[in-house]
């Protein structure tokens, strides 16, 4: 197993990206249903500005640990802004938490390929992702591309969900899987599934609201 320096995980946050080349099934999660997160208790706590969050850490006989994580959000914006702002990844850099740098290298239909350069408490994370976007659906499933050289990262998948709700908002929803292949100390743990998707969210909130 490549190695994981754990801390990258939070790359999660800044893939984005797809093309018009043909996605072989495989290579992205399938989107999840954002709907059982909408309940009425959440969803006072997204009107309220809150980010509303679910993680799952597992280890293995080994145990290293693997997890799964999705954070909501709601934001005062039409799909569109959501869309324009996510998808706007050479401005990452200047948003996005622990983001050093970022450059859209591929851009063809439905597909945008991104490298990305992260600064993770003192560790160097590169990495290119593929995302593959869906205005209609609503969805921008990602997968981190294993052809292009990498640094302290394995292989990570998610997705960005874009929901439209009434009065011109949107709730936007954030899930990522991950294997680290390492046992991890608690407080890292809760670094990666806990405070890094709250602060991602409240990152992307503040940009497409403009606070």
């Amino acid at each position: 197993m490549r190695r994981l320096t754990l801390t990258m995980l939070v790359a999660l946050f800044l893939c984005l990206a797809c093309a018009a080349a043909a996605f072989a099934a495989g290579d992205f999660i399938a989107v999840p249903s954002i709907d059982k997160y909408l309940t009425p208790s959440n969803m006072e706590k997204l009107k309220a500005g809150e980010v509303v969050k679910e993680t799952v850490i597992t280890k293995d006989a080994k145990g290293n640990d693997s997890g799964r994580g999705v954070a909501l959000v709601m934001v005062k914006a039409p799909k569109e802004k959501v869309f324009a702002v996510i998808t706007d990844f050479n401005s990452y850099a200047a948003w996005m938490p622990n983001t050093k740098a970022a450059k859209i290298t591929t851009n063809q239909g439905d597909r945008i390929d991104v490298e990305f350069e992260l600064s993770i408490i003192g560790f160097g994370v590169n990495f290119t992702v593929i995302h593959k976007v869906d205005k209609v659906a609503g969805t921008i499933p990602w997968r981190m591309d294993d052809s292009k050289p990498k640094k302290n990262i394995q292989d990570l998948v998610g997705a960005w969900v874009i929901k439209p709700m009434e009065g011109d908002q949107c709730v936007i929803a954030y899930t990522i899987t991950a294997d680290t292949g390492l046992s991890l100390p608690k407080f890292i743990e809760d670094w990666i599934w806990n405070k890094t998707l709250v602060k991602v969210q409240k990152a992307v909130k503040g940009r497409i609201e403009g606070k």
